[in-house]
């Protein structure tokens, strides 16, 4: 039942692809829903320990469009295949996020 509220909620939020500060937001609130879902505490906070530091670099990132529709639907399939109890699509879903916020972060340098 998380798992699939989950899909419904990050569906719903990847919509604001068309606003900056208000995909921004919405990337935050699908970010800690997800890591809400972590079961081992110390996970948890290592997962969310550089927020602070990162949250003006995603901010920055996410001021480009594409980058925003990347960061939309790679959200999108994280949830899907979390839902679906699908390790390793979550698993390449993951690895796809952070290979393209690596490339947006270099190209925003």
């Amino acid at each position: 039942k998380d798992l699939k509220s989950l899909l419904a909620f990050v569906t719903a939020e990847a919509r604001h692809v068309t606003s900056s500060t208000a995909y921004a937001k919405a990337n935050q609130r699908i970010r800690a829903r997800i890591f809400a879902l972590l079961r081992n505490p110390k996970l948890q906070d290592v997962a969310s320990s550089f927020d602070d530091r990162l949250v003006f670099i995603r901010r920055q990132t996410l001021r480009n469009q594409t980058t925003r529709e990347i960061s939309a639907a790679g959200n999108v399939r994280l949830a899907e295949a979390l839902a679906a109890r699908d390790e390793e699509g979550a698993a390449e879903a993951m690895r796809h996020l952070l290979a393209e916020a690596h490339r947006a972060i270099v190209e925003l340098l």
